[in-house]
């Protein structure tokens, strides 16, 4: 677009003013000024040329002169600095209407309403100052606002006339107008840590780390700084609107997070910043809402709806009653909340998608477009004064970023807001709307001053701008010493970021910002103290009763406690799967636990029995309950925005979090317990029923509360899980079941009182045998056949010479128990429970924002810290004086050898796609046809979520759900097998391995996707052409990272594309939204790119948004898809877009500007935008035209060439592989790279041997020296020893699972669809890898636990000992991944596998014997839990040889009859200690008072056998363990084929055909194919 239109006539009302250089002057009214053009080229109306208030390039004007204040009756009386520069024209003037193109109101197409609301705005000021200010005049209520002002109406909607209602209904109600904020900085300097750059850390770095320290150290005293901004000045006002351009990394963001007082991750900000007189800590404090920044990202809930998302974001910025306008009499909080969230939705476009969750990555939701007007829409539900956006029209179309900018036109205008916005890809249309630009350069701003004068004064300093460059691309092209071009007749031309912000401070337009800056300033601190108290007192007046003035919220704690629980409801109800897989899994286990523990008897042989059913039903609730640590990190980054939205305290939502535990929870809770309770056969006492009731529920929702706390708590997610699993390992050893507290070390005891489980263990053992009378049964007597009197009960809490036990001193004895302190343990497990949420609470305030900026991590041993600060010193590794350019342009020109291209066409007809939402069908696409030829760029544009990327996502066979017909065909055949791997996709999020490297990431693709037949050294040598054609020479040795450590958007979007040019694809290359995020410069290096492929031959499908002119050019043909998936458009553009100018021209009646952009134009003439329309069936006329009929001539001719080729056997083949690489190849480059990627992976890696290291250190300590006791306590001492290496499982699964499904949405999101590899590779080498990094883990584990807990020395016995704990190391990784693999979240993952490890643990017979089990279970079930095996082998292994001796605590007092001795009393039955063992039976000892003393165990075997264990089965268990192992890695498999891989829908197909047929309108005239793809 010109920077120079012609000149056009205005008219102002004062003056007609005609300027030498084609520009017309303000005249010397401060007023508002309404100019217009006197069109003579005829009755048409021209896009490009002002009618009724647009410029001749058919750009809204910008408005610095008035409008922002007249409302108010503010009149200036002093003119800006800037206002005095002779300079300051055509942009200058100001409008007073919001116009499209078109001369129509961008809201509003009637223009009596807009005429009404105009003269409303401008009288609003007299009117309130000629009210009467009493109560009963009707004058002072607010003014009906006209229909269409209301988003219900129907109609075109009225921003400003909604925004105008609003604010006559507070000027009503408070009597005055709300404090506006505008804000000023002067000498702002911003400074970091580090240099922006560091190498990157791997396993061997922290393995060294002890070597490294004292270098460490002293890096860290003497840390570099970074200056990150440097003495920026500049001043926005009330009604002011600045724009910030800069390139990537210039400082764009850090600017707006500095003056939205985001400080957190800076090292100092520094300068004077005011906002209207208040300084940051004010807006850090009450005043937060006040200035709100819309990050670049787009994070939200991803299962929360549309509607939900903006209804939360409203309701928790909704003011008290008298500053709320409903269009009713009494407007109350609910219809206040629903009018504003329908206006937000209806300007932004988003009604239709109400229903449809947001989304995100990897969860199937909105569009990218919609997501960012999701974003967008939260910003101004915030009601702020001060609104920042970063980079707010990424992912937008130009129409509906046009529209959302002009809309923040008129917001900024009629409430008198402030507004600022970085923008990196911005027509003149937009640029002109703002009022200022700010353009930064490394930091340095070098240009803050009016929009129109920019331009002339880069050219009055020596730059020129390109022929139809827009304003935007050339003040940013000036930061660029690849892109700029300097004016031959300047002798010096300043082009440092240092020597370029000194010229600027040193022009007119500098002093001038200077002075205004100063002025205003003064302004600000010259208000008195009442002034500031009287906004303050405003502000705060809008907050609802019981707000603290203290407080930056809106609401209250009681209305923010209720929003957050509605909200957590919602986002349970989108993600009902989750619920519902949780709850079955809770209920499945009531079940399993229930019947294998049925109907205990009440004896003595179920005392142990009734001990293990309690201790699980609080353990497995635990498990299920550390599923909570990963889930409070996903949601880390919604809650930290929204405190800095002033919507919700963090506290408000923990403590929400918590209280909503208590409904989702208690209904599958309730069943678990009664299930539990009745089918194990518990006492039948309604009391002793609701204690156990409730005690389960407390327990459970105090470990809850705990893990949350954990995750709040700690910034890494890895470390958080550690400590949790540490945590688990507690409560499973000190809770008292596994070791009685008088049994516990002396030196850990302390931590069964820091366990809120233990206490809840201990009024459940207590209530349950409270009151109860238990006895031996006749066959336990011991001995046999005697008398009762001269016989005992082998149970500890017997009563000698009766079948009696008493089962309080059997508690009492054994644990140390007692019922008398269930009072005093309730109320410590309450304070462990409130204690646990306060902590929650106050952590979740203090959590800091994880992305702060960006460091780029570059790879360990390819970069030295010489290189990385050289790098760094240039920050946009870029070569001056052109020389990059001249060396890409040469190295493109050497590219016609490295491109192989096919000259098949791809091509697709009477292409429908349609889905079900809530049970309604929907069509996506409808009756979509076209083709894609070799050498030629077809680009694909629409409005947002017209369906462009569905559209991609079809032609490129990458959709999984709905039904799909149509032919798609190359040369006329069917799609070879080979299609998905001859065709590049650049998806438009950029999901990579965060651990490779640029280069790495290229080879990777080129090794697996270049065909078999290519030799290696080319295939390298190609990636090297991608590296240096995609200008990444400077990065290619830099880690791909995460957001914030890193590469950077425009690198990631280059790593994109490069990934997919080094797979060379023959046939064709798809690029969804490859410009986006890009600024200017960088677009047109990419389409650059692309334009040079397609000379090669290359054939490209390409989505694009917001296409400048020029780069609009670059493409050949274009697809214009309308709202619906219907086509408006397929054809050549042209030369200069004419072919496609005169078709819309032709139709619309709408003539083109030769200066315009065709790209905007077209998408306004269809109706394209939020809340654009069209009068005109753009489809339809379409079908009716030639171009439809060429497209069909073109497809039958496609069509034809099937019948005059015949493939040689070599093409043959190649298409008839899915894959390009053989399978081995496959499989051993993903290996090599998983090992790469686990090494680079330090926090997992460390974190998964550290919980190794610290778990045996601790159960090893726990069961010190228990190997050498030989006493019944040391028998199940050792047991347990064992027991509970298994139970550390349960916290290692916890860290692999979501390592593996991190590793799995790549898969399925990427690599997989662009056929890499194959998913049998994938589950391979996921497989393969762990197993080293476990079996080193176990390792770290054994040692310590083997040798603390002493179970001996022999070789052999270690040697085992060693063998099976490995063996188990395989068996839960293997089974962990089984569960993964089938599993949609870690949450789900987690809870699966505890489910699954309560069920096998139950059946081990460790915490129930065997001989209790019911049939059913003890028959089938014992033999085969994996844990039996396990048990057996390690405890025959290392103690079967070995003898009890009972302590005298232990030992059973049986009293013979009179005269008779102990071995003429005992001998029948049992033999002494001194005589050879009796094996089941026992030994007895005589007391000193002739008393019989029994021992009911003598060996570790007897123990063994009693539990259907064999100890002489040890190296038979190896062998079976192995089955297992290879059973669960076929299970591994299985199911991921099942669940992932196979396509259930094929099955149902022609079920649902007949049902689809009936559902959805398909036009009578279009055929349908007999093919259903996917």
């Amino acid at each position: 677009m010109s920077l120079q239109p012609e000149p056009p006539i205005f008219y102002t009302g004062d003056t007609l003013t005609m300027g030498g250089d084609g520009t017309a002057s303000l005249g010397p009214s401060h007023g508002p000024q309404e100019p217009f053009v006197l069109n003579s080229s005829g009755s048409d109306p021209v896009y490009g040329c002002r009618t009724s208030g647009t410029l001749v390039d058919g750009s809204v004007d910008t408005h610095e002169a008035t409008t922002a204040l007249e409302h108010q009756g503010e009149e200036k009386h002093s003119v800006s600095p800037l206002n005095s520069i002779n300079e300051y024209t055509v942009s200058g003037t100001a409008p007073s209407e919001y116009v499209t193109r078109y001369g129509h109101s961008v809201h509003l197409l009637d223009p009596v309403g807009v005429h009404d609301m105009e003269e409303r705005v401008k009288e609003a000021e007299k009117t309130r100052m000629s009210r009467t200010m009493s109560a009963g005049d009707l004058e002072l209520q607010p003014q009906e606002a006209s229909g269409h002002a209301n988003p219900f109406h129907d109609g075109n909607f009225d921003l400003a006339g909604f925004i105008e209602h609003q604010l006559d209904t507070q000027r009503a109600n408070s009597g005055r107008e709300l404090p506006s904020m505008g804000l000023a900085f002067k000498n702002l300097t911003v400074t970091g840590y580090g240099l922006g750059a560091t190498l990157s850390v791997d396993v061997g770095t922290v393995l060294t780390l002890p070597f490294r320290l004292v270098g460490m150290i002293t890096d860290f005293i003497k840390r570099p700084t970074k200056g990150i901004l440097h003495d920026v000045t500049g001043c926005v006002k009330p009604g002011e609107m600045l724009l910030v351009l800069g390139r990537p990394g210039s400082g764009c963001t850090t600017l707006l997070r500095s003056l939205a007082s985001y400080r957190d991750g800076y090292r100092s900000i520094e300068g004077k910043v005011t906002y209207d007189g208040f300084d940051h800590k004010m807006i850090e404090g009450p005043l937060r809402g006040e200035v709100v920044y819309s990050p670049e990202d787009d994070v939200h809930f991803p299962t929360l709806t549309v509607k939900d998302t903006l209804a939360f974001a409203v309701s928790s910025r909704t003011p008290s009653s008298e500053f709320r306008g409903t269009f009713k009499d009494k407007g109350n909080r609910k219809e206040f909340t629903k009018l504003f969230r329908e206006a937000i939705a209806t300007i932004l476009g988003l009604r239709h998608t109400y229903n449809t969750i947001v989304g995100n990555s990897y969860v199937r939701g909105v569009s990218g477009g919609e997501r960012k007007r999701v974003s967008i829409g939260e910003t101004l539900a915030s009601r702020a004064s001060i609104l920042m956006f970063d980079n707010s029209s990424r992912g937008l179309d130009a129409s509906t970023a046009l529209e959302f900018v002009q809309s923040l036109r008129i917001a900024t205008d009629v409430a008198n807001a402030t507004t600022i916005s970085s923008i990196y890809q911005a027509g003149d249309g937009i640029t002109k709307t703002f009022d200022k630009v700010a353009l930064l350069y490394r930091g340095h701003c070098i240009y803050f001053g009016p929009v129109g004068l920019a331009v002339d004064h880069f050219k009055s300093i020596g730059y020129l701008p390109y022929d139809r460059q827009t304003m935007s691309d050339f003040l940013v092209a000036v930061t660029d010493p690849t892109a700029r071009q300097i004016n031959p007749d300047f002798t010096e031309v300043p082009q440092t970021p240092e020597e370029m912000a000194a010229a600027f401070r040193m022009s007119k337009i500098g002093q001038a910002n200077i002075a205004e800056v100063d002025a205003y300033m003064a302004e600000m601190e010259n208000k008195s103290h009442d002034e500031m108290l009287a906004h303050m007192n405003m502000t705060r007046g809008q907050r609802t009763r019981r707000v603290s003035k203290k407080s930056m919220y809106m609401l209250s704690w009681p209305q923010q406690i209720r929003l957050a629980i509605k909200r957590r409801a919602q986002i349970s109800v989108g993600d009902w799967q989750t619920a519902v897989i949780l709850s079955g899994s809770v209920i499945f286990v009531s079940l399993i636990m229930g019947s294998a523990y049925y109907q205990m008897a009440d004896d003595s042989q179920a005392m142990f029995s009734r001990s293990g059913v309690l201790f699980f039903a609080l353990l497995y609730n635990i498990f299920s309950a550390m599923a909570e640590v990963p889930a409070n990190y996903q949601q880390r980054p919604i809650v930290i925005r929204h405190k800095r939205f002033a919507m919700l305290r963090p506290a408000a939502d923990s403590l929400a979090n918590v209280l909503l535990d208590i409904p989702t929870r208690f209904m599958p809770m309730t069943l678990f317990n009664i299930i539990l309770y009745f089918m194990s056969g518990l006492s039948v006492d309604a009391g002793k029923f609701f204690i156990f009731f409730w005690l389960v529920l407390l327990a459970t929702f105090t470990m809850v509360t705990l893990f949350r706390a954990i995750a709040s708590l700690f910034r890494s997610e890895a470390f958080a899980t550690m400590i949790a699993g540490i945590i688990v390992l507690d409560v499973g050893m000190y809770t008292g079941f596994a070791i009685p507290r008088p049994s516990m070390p002396v030196w850990w005891r302390w931590l069964s009182y820091c366990n809120p489980v233990s206490f809840a263990f201990e009024i459940l053992l207590t209530n349950e045998f409270r009151g109860k009378v238990m006895s031996c049964t006749p066959e336990e007597m011991i001995p046999p056949g005697a008398a009762v009197a001269n016989q005992v009960c082998p149970v500890l809490g017997n009563r000698p010479g009766t079948m009696l036990i008493d089962p309080s001193s059997y508690l009492d004895i054994k644990y140390g128990y007692e019922w008398s302190n269930a009072h005093r343990n309730v109320g410590i497990i309450i304070g462990f429970f409130i204690f646990n949420i306060i902590v929650y609470m106050v952590a979740s305030e203090f959590q800091r924002d994880p992305a702060s900026g960006t460091v780029m991590i570059f790879k360990r041993g390819k970069v030295s810290k010489r290189e990385l600060k050289s790098l760094v010193s240039n920050p946009e590794h870029v070569q001056d004086n052109g020389q990059q350019s001249t060396a890409v342009e040469q190295k493109e020109n050497r590219t016609d050898d490295a491109l192989a291209v096919s000259d098949e066409v791809f091509s697709w007809r009477n292409i429908n796609y349609d889905v079900s939402i809530k049970g309604k069908p929907r069509r996506l696409l409808d009756n979509v046809s076209g083709f894609v030829a070799p050498g030629k760029m077809t680009a694909l544009m629409g409005e947002s979520g017209a369906g462009k990327t569905t559209l991609l996502n079809v032609l490129a066979q990458r959709v999984d759900v709905g039904v799909i017909t149509g032919d798609f065909l190359v040369n006329g055949r069917p799609l070879p097998k080979s299609f998905q791997a001859d065709t590049g996709y650049c998806q438009q999020q950029d999901v990579h391995m965060t651990e490779q490297t640029v280069r790495e990431a290229l080879q990777f693709s080129a090794m697996l996707r270049q065909p078999r037949e290519t030799p290696k050294e080319e295939r390298l040598a190609y990636v090297e052409t991608v590296i240096e054609l995609l200008e990444m020479q400077s990065f290619a040795d830099a880690i791909v990272g995460n957001v914030g450590e890193g590469l950077n958007v425009e690198q990631r979007k280059r790593l994109t594309i490069g990934v997919e040019l080094a797979a060379k694809p023959k046939l064709l290359l798809f690029l969804d939204e490859p410009t986006s995020g890009l600024d200017a410069q960088g677009a047109w290096s990419i389409v650059r790119f692309l334009k040079k492929l397609a000379t090669e031959g290359q054939a490209i499908l390409c989505t694009i948004h917001q296409p400048s002119g020029e780069l609009f050019n670059q493409f050949d043909r274009l697809m214009l898809l309308q709202k619906g998936g219907r086509t408006a458009y397929f054809g050549d553009l042209g030369p200069n877009s004419r072919t496609l100018i005169d078709y819309f021209e032709k139709r619309s009646g709408v003539r083109c500007d030769e200066n315009a952009n065709p790209a905007e134009y077209i998408l306004e003439v269809i109706g394209a935008g939020a809340t654009a329309t069209t009068d005109k069936n753009w489809f339809q006329l379409f079908r009716e035209s030639e171009l439809y009929v060429e497209l069909q001539r073109e497809l039958d001719a496609i069509d034809g060439r099937k019948l005059n080729e015949e493939h040689d056997a070599a093409t043959a083949s190649q298409l008839n592989r899915e894959y390009a690489q053989p399978f081995m190849v496959q499989l051993i480059s993903c290996t090599r790279r998983m090992f790469l990627s686990y090494w680079r992976n330090p926090s997992y890696i460390c974190a998964k041997l550290m919980l190794n290291i610290i778990g045996g250190l601790f159960i090893g300590s726990t069961f010190w020296g228990k190997g050498n006791e030989f006493s019944q306590a040391g028998l199940q001492n050792k047991l347990f020893a064992s027991f509970m290496t298994l139970v550390v499982s349960t916290s290692l699964a916890q860290q692999l699972q979501p390592e593996f499904l991190r590793q799995r949405d790549l898969f399925e999101t990427r690599e997989g669809p662009s056929k890499l590899y194959n998913w049998l590779v994938f589950l391979l080498s996921q497989l393969i890898v762990e197993i080293p990094w476990n079996l080193l883990g176990g390792t770290l584990f054994w040692i310590p636990w083997y040798y603390m807990v002493q179970f001996g020395h022999e070789s052999e016995r270690t040697g085992l000992s060693w063998v099976f704990y490995m063996l188990f190391q395989l068996w839960y990784c293997t089974f962990a991944l089984a569960l993964a693999a089938i599993s949609p979240n870690g949450l789900v993952a987690s809870v699966l596998f505890s489910t699954a490890f309560s069920f096998i643990v139950t059946f081990c017979g460790v915490v129930q014997p065997p001989p209790q089990m019911p049939y059913f279970w003890r028959s089938w079930m014992f033999h085969l839990s994996p844990f039996k095996y396990f048990v057996e082998g390690m405890l025959s292994n290392t103690a079967s040889d070995q003898v009890v001796v009972c302590s005298s605590d232990e030992l059973n007092t049986v009293i013979p009859p009179q005269g008779m001795s102990c071995d003429a009393h005992m001998g029948g039955y049992t033999n002494s200690l001194n005589q050879p063992l009796s094996p089941g039976h026992g030994y007895y000892t005589t007391g000193p008072a002739g008393e019989c003393q029994f021992c009911p165990v003598n060996s570790v075997a007897d123990y063994m056998r009693s539990i259907k264990m064999n100890p002489s089965y040890r190296d038979r268990d190896i062998g079976i363990i192995f089955g297992y192992i290879g059973f669960n890695i076929l299970l591994y498999f299985a199911l991921y084929y099942v669940a992932r891989v196979f396509k259930w829908k094929n099955i149902k197909t022609k079920k649902r055909d007949s049902k689809q047929d009936k559902e959805v309108k398909i036009p009578a005239n279009e055929p349908v194919s007999k093919d259903i793809k996917q």
